[in-house]
């Protein structure tokens, strides 16, 4: 009867053991498969703590803009990097995609094709327009799971121009209230 019990406890025991390694398998993997964004040669996930993006990003220049929002790069410098951080943590990202002579199509496609590198495919298009008193914009944006391209035109002062950007998560529009 004993032994019977112990070999009862050596198979939960070894089920238990079975589990727990597929398990952290799986959470090792999607950690190591996490999407992530290039930003200033610095590697960002989403989740990713402020502390640890802050000790990688070095002596680069940071220009914080909003309590959670911060551009890395030269201040004045229209296309740079942003991060946004919701408690501590990454929550957004954005590469813009430079354009010359405010010409977007290489721009864009180089953002399209890093998404398809990583193995983006199925992914939703969807196009909008913002009208405010300052200008007007049309976007496109690609979104593919965490990852998305976002391409706009804004008409501003009579003027044309024309962004991409390569984009982490969803932006926080309204840093100022977390």
């Amino acid at each position: 009867m004993l032994h019977a019990l112990s070999l009862i406890t050596m198979q939960k025991l070894v089920l238990l053991g079975v589990v727990a390694v597929a398990l952290g398998s799986t959470i090792y993997a999607q950690r190591r498969n996490q999407t992530a964004l290039n930003v200033d040669g610095i590697s960002v996930h989403l989740g990713m703590p402020k502390q640890e993006f802050v000790q990688k990003l070095g002596k680069r220049d940071i220009n914080k803009v909003a309590p959670d929002t911060c551009f890395i790069g030269k201040q004045g410098v229209i296309t740079v990097p942003m991060v946004q951080f919701t408690n501590d943590r990454i929550s957004y990202a954005e590469l813009p995609w430079p354009t010359y002579d405010n010409d977007i199509a290489d721009a864009y496609y180089g953002a399209v094709t890093a998404l398809n590198q990583e193995g983006f495919k199925n992914c939703d298009v969807e196009a909008f327009t913002k009208m405010n008193p300052d200008g007007n914009s049309h976007s496109v944006v690609i979104a593919c799971g965490e990852k998305s391209t976002l391409l706009t035109r804004l008409e501003m002062n009579g003027k044309h121009y024309n962004t991409i950007s390569e984009q982490l998560g969803k932006e926080n529009f309204d840093c100022t209230n977390r």
